[in-house]
């Protein structure tokens, strides 16, 4: 079966390796980072392994209440997405988060509710489809 594949943390480097797996068997891609630069670097990689990058968008994983409407547009755009890799996220700071609500709770943000915020419109479609994939990595 052919790949198209959501990558969400595309800039990560668990995420890349992944991904250029992928692209040496020529799966189609779209990539969502947090970085505009860092993402043309891992698209001129996938390309040139051999993989096609339908698309890049920079998203701001804090802005939660927008993520449903952004993945929808996406699967709109790209019907035939057929894996969605999660992997985004941010190392905290323990001791800060031991001390202090806001950094504890910036933390959980970029790694437990963005991944709610996203997975849920993913799943609901992968859900009517009756197809797809979810792979989803944190820490």
């Amino acid at each position: 079966m052919d790949k198209t594949i959501l990558a969400v943390g595309a800039t990560s480097a668990i995420i890349q390796a992944l991904l250029r797996l992928y692209a040496e068997n020529g799966a189609r891609f779209v990539l969502l980072g947090r970085n505009a630069e860092r993402l043309d670097v891992v698209k001129n990689d996938l390309t040139a392994r051999g993989g096609k990058v339908l698309e890049s968008q920079v998203l701001d994983f804090e802005q939660l209440h927008a993520h449903e409407k952004i993945i929808r547009e996406i699967f709109s755009r790209h019907a035939g997405i057929n894996v969605a890799i999660i992997g985004h996220g941010m190392l905290g700071d323990q001791r800060a988060e031991q001390n202090s609500f806001p950094a504890a709770e910036k933390s959980l943000v970029a790694n437990f509710l963005s991944y709610v915020s996203i997975l849920t419109p993913v799943a609901e479609i992968f859900e009517s489809r009756q197809s797809g994939s979810l792979v989803v990595i944190s820490s």
